[in-house]
């Protein structure tokens, strides 16, 4: 009963942030750990938290802003320089961070799908 009580809530809460925020795509976001095998089309799971976030979708990936973006700062101070004696890690930090933030961020609604 308390799981059930605890799913409804869940269901709620995102209906009350999709009400407060009309504007925003809702985006489920689907734990790996909730596709067991390939061996079959559907599979059941729960639901996690909703929260607001900003995205960016690149190459079938979807990063999140809050989560992601460290990984996306490192990935670029990679591809934009060639690591020597004199590398400035501070300065590249701040220009890589720079690009990251001019990315097509989106706000949407991020709903967590995730395992039983």
């Amino acid at each position: 009963m308390k799981r059930n009580k605890t799913a409804k809530q869940k269901l709620k809460n995102l209906i009350k942030t999709a009400k407060e925020n009309p504007e925003l795509r809702i985006v489920p976001l689907v734990d790996s750990e909730c596709i067991i095998s390939n061996d079959y089309n559907i599979w059941v799971a729960k639901w996690g938290e909703t929260e607001i976030e900003e995205i960016y979708e690149e190459d079938d990936r979807i990063y999140i802003k809050s989560k992601d973006c460290d990984e996306l700062i490192q990935k670029q101070i990679e591809q934009n320089n060639n690591i020597n004696d004199k590398y400035d890690w501070e300065k590249e930090y701040k220009k890589a961070e720079k690009i990251i933030e001019g990315y097509e961020w989106q706000k949407v609604i991020v709903v967590n799908i995730i395992s039983q």
